[in-house]
């Protein structure tokens, strides 16, 4: 399911899209629909990808990319959650990126409470 909708949006599965779909198998249905209907090729590239290089490419939009990722998992970035992002950019690119996917919203806040 996963490959066809990568094949109707991006065209061939090229060996970077096939290296990305296990690890995304790994999210909810939910959230992974989400990406996968919000995020480019690039950010799913960047978020899924082998993790060499992946802090160079990564790092200018950081922010940008972050609040993305929140406005597809939870529809919005209200001011609580945004006054949250600056910690959350304090880590590693892995770490991020795993607490993004998995956390709640509420749990998100709480890990990233000062």
């Amino acid at each position: 399911m996963v490959e066809n909708f990568l094949r109707v949006r991006f065209g061939e599965i090229d060996a970077e899209l096939e290296a990305i779909i296990a690890p995304m198998l790994q999210l909810t249905p939910q959230v992974l629909t989400r990406l996968l209907f919000s995020l480019s090729r690039e950010e799913l590239l960047l978020w899924f990808g082998k993790t060499s290089g992946v802090e160079e490419r990564f790092g200018e939009g950081k922010r940008e990319k972050v609040e993305n990722l929140l406005r597809v998992r939870f529809g919005e970035v209200d001011q609580e959650l945004a006054d949250k992002i600056a910690s959350m950019l304090e880590l590693p690119h892995q770490e991020l990126t795993a607490l993004l996917l998995t956390l709640s919203r509420q749990e998100l806040l709480e890990r990233f409470a000062r």
